[in-house]
């Protein structure tokens, strides 16, 4: 497993788990505590706290989301290998 990553798009957040990528603190106090990360997908404009976890209701999005976020960091990692 790696560490949580985060992508947010207008007012949706998504954080998943990948093995490259920034971390949210949150998430990563949760897994330090033990228990099983799960995506996280909250609309910040109904839900600024992030308490209300919106993953399974809006699978759709959530993959786009973490499409978009994965192709961000190829490109960052190969950007990366060439210094």
């Amino acid at each position: 497993q790696g560490k949580p990553a985060a992508i947010r798009v207008g007012n949706w957040k998504l954080v998943f788990d990948t093995p490259v990528g920034g971390t949210a603190e949150k998430s990563e106090k949760r897994r330090y505590a033990g228990k099983a990360f799960e995506p996280e997908l909250y609309d910040l404009s109904t839900d600024i706290g992030e308490r209300h976890n919106l993953y399974s209701q809006s699978p759709e999005r959530a993959a786009a989301m973490r499409a978009r976020a994965e192709e961000m960091i190829r490109s960052i990692e190969s950007g990366a290998a060439d210094l």
